[in-house]
């Protein structure tokens, strides 16, 4: 849950308007309805592969578990295909199931719960899915808060993720962080998490009766927020501006160059010769602020970054974060030309806007809060310095989480920071003996086309075994009990048969295909190598039978004569090349790119190739 929260619903809150909670623990678990827009906005074509007992409810038709279907728009109607076959065409379907275990794919992301199918804007298709709260709060959890923290955290995050969505349990939500929580259906499921789910089952905060909107950050810097200074709403007393001892760690310092790129000696007149070769100095802060410029007046244009000649944050709340703020940058628009042809330089100027604006401009993993508590000028640079990451009313995730690992209880965690609330069972929940199954289905592995120890299907995913790290020279640390870093990530392997295995997308994500085998299938990984062309960093390459494959774009950035034929074979300078599919994209043995014009140096990580035409 990021921000977007509007004043009206804490207005609501304020006036009474939340939900009663008289008999509360009478009440049945609700039902929540989600839209599913983070990965499904504006998708004309959604498959859809089922485990367990689904049926398209509308046509009392079953669907089957071995194949895949596809949902789409046809003639106004949202409708469900089997291969070329249409099984059933409406304005609306449901796609349903009485088991609460059953989950289903959508375009290979796993979800439980039933599917309501629409149509958007004519072509669309919409899919809300319809999830018992309990569930969606077992899959909110690992996904706000890291499922390896201390339970007692995790315990406290699920009541406060559960109060939120039991405010809005009568309207459509979405799976939008930065509308409501981050719900990512079972991708991020683990033992911890549901744990903290199942334990706090039900239990809401309420004060005065009615549930609170309990907001929730991940960290407040080491002062909390009051939803007055964040909103202008009148200030609710659970949002208190106090100091949290606990959540001080989490400081951050970004240094903005003035400086972007150099403009004196290029030139303006024919930017086609440069406008590739150069890069800004703050390459992320740079393709932020781009984004920014495409969405407000700049759409679809190529922009390179000039400078950024003014930031600064001033006036504080009562909280010590900063209210206003005010931004200058300057860059030059490819198609944007005086009566010469000469580039002309364009300005944007932001004073005295409100300080998140500024924030979301230069972005908000750049400047991770207002907290901000010094920016220091220099004659070539702005220097930053703050802490917290986030809003910080309600709930600091990290704050939690220390305070667990300090032996402080999740009731005790809430009452610090919902204060006057009261911890309230809503309804009551049987939870289904087979939520965390003992028995797995074996399957077939491969690696790299080699046979390799068998793998589970378990919640809808293959796990692999551990071990496939080694085998396939994935970095890794095992910090035991299952906890892995990989590559600089936590992943919780999941114990099964008394052994850990990984689920397959978590061991290098993005890294990792795969293709169907009998009875299961053979992942392939490609080690990732740092590419450099001439000294200047370039797209990621990869090791494959023993040599480095360089994306198909070098040729571009060399500026080599290539004809692209299609499939992955290419004419460079009169000679077919082909290259090989990684990732599904096309990449180039770098000794085939240009025979006795190619050498390297080793980098940290991989290699830098020399060309010499």
């Amino acid at each position: 849950m990021k921000k977007l929260l509007t004043m009206f619903v804490i207005a609501c809150v304020l006036l009474g308007l939340a939900p009663n909670m008289t008999s509360a623990a009478a009440a049945q678990e609700p039902i929540l309805q989600v839209k599913l827009v983070n990965y499904l906005k504006n998708k004309t074509s959604i498959s859809m592969k089922v485990s367990g007992t689904y049926y398209i409810k509308e046509k009392s038709y079953r669907l089957s578990t071995s194949k895949t279907y596809t949902l789409k728009v046809a003639s106004g109607l949202v409708s469900v295909y089997d291969g070329s076959t249409k099984l059933a065409s409406a304005t609306t379907l449901t796609i349903s199931s009485s088991n609460r275990n059953d989950h289903a794919l959508l375009n290979n992301r796993d979800y439980l719960g039933n599917f309501k199918l629409s149509v958007e804007n004519s072509i669309y298709v919409s899919v809300v899915n319809l999830i018992y709260l309990e569930d969606y709060i077992k899959c909110v959890v690992p996904a706000e808060m890291y499922a390896s923290w201390n339970k007692e955290a995790l315990k406290s995050q699920a009541v406060a993720a559960r109060s939120f969505a039991y405010y809005s349990k009568d309207k459509v939500i979405n799976d939008s962080p930065a509308n409501y929580q981050a719900y990512e259906g079972t991708a991020k499921l683990y033992p911890n998490s549901t744990a903290a789910t199942q334990e706090t089952a039900g239990e809401i905060l309420t004060y005065n009766g009615a549930v609170i909107q309990a907001l929730f950050s991940a960290s407040n810097g080491g002062m909390t927020q009051n939803n007055y200074n964040e909103y202008g709403s009148p200030a609710l007393p659970y949002f208190p501006i106090k100091k949290d001892t606990y959540d001080t760690k989490l400081t951050w310092n970004p240094v903005i160059h003035k400086k972007q790129m150099y403009i004196t000696s290029v030139d303006l007149r024919h930017p086609e010769l440069w406008w590739d070769k150069i890069n800004e100095t703050d390459p992320t802060i740079s393709k932020n602020i781009k984004a920014w410029l495409n969405n407000n007046g700049y759409s679809n244009k190529q922009i390179k970054m000039v400078s950024i000649p003014k930031v600064a944050f001033y006036e504080k709340d009562s909280s010590g974060r900063a209210i206003r703020g005010d931004l200058t940058i300057t860059f030059f628009v490819k198609d944007k030309r005086d009566s010469t042809g000469k580039l002309v330089l364009q300005t944007v100027k932001k004073t005295n806007v409100i300080a998140d604006q500024v924030r979301d401009i230069i972005g908000r993993s750049i400047i991770p809060s207002t907290l901000i508590s010094s920016v220091t000028e220099t004659t070539s640079a702005f220097s930053i310095k703050g802490s917290g990451n986030g809003h910080g009313i309600g709930l600091s995730q990290h704050g939690a989480n220390n305070r667990a690992n300090a032996g402080i209880l999740y009731k005790s965690i809430l009452t610090f920071y919902y204060p006057g609330t009261a911890l309230t069972k809503a309804y009551s929940q049987t939870v289904s003996p087979d939520l965390e199954p003992t028995t797995y289905q074996s399957i077939n592995i491969q690696l790299n086309g080699v046979t390799f120890k068998n793998g589970y299907s378990k919640d809808g995913a293959t796990h692999i075994h551990w071990s496939a790290l080694d085998q396939l020279k994935i970095p890794y640390t095992n910090k035991g009990n299952g906890l892995f870093v990989i590559n600089g990530i936590q992943v919780q392997a999941a114990k099964i048969n008394n052994d850990w295995y990984i689920k397959w997308s978590q061991l290098a994500p993005g890294k990792i295909t795969y293709e169907k085998i009998n009875g299961g299938y053979n992942f392939i990984y490609y080690k990732p190598i740092t590419i450099q062309l001439n000294g200047t960093s370039f797209k990621e390459g990869y090791s494959k039978d023993g040599a480095t494959h360089i994306h198909w774009t070098a040729v571009n950035v060399w500026k080599m004569p290539y004809t692209d034929k299609g499939n992955g074979l290419f004419v460079i300078n009169g000679r077919e090349v082909q290259a090989v599919k990684i990732n599904n994209d096309w990449y180039f043995r770098w000794s085939q790119i240009a025979p006795n014009h190619i050498t390297y140096t080793k980098i940290t990580g991989g290699y830098n190739f020399i060309y010499q035409p």
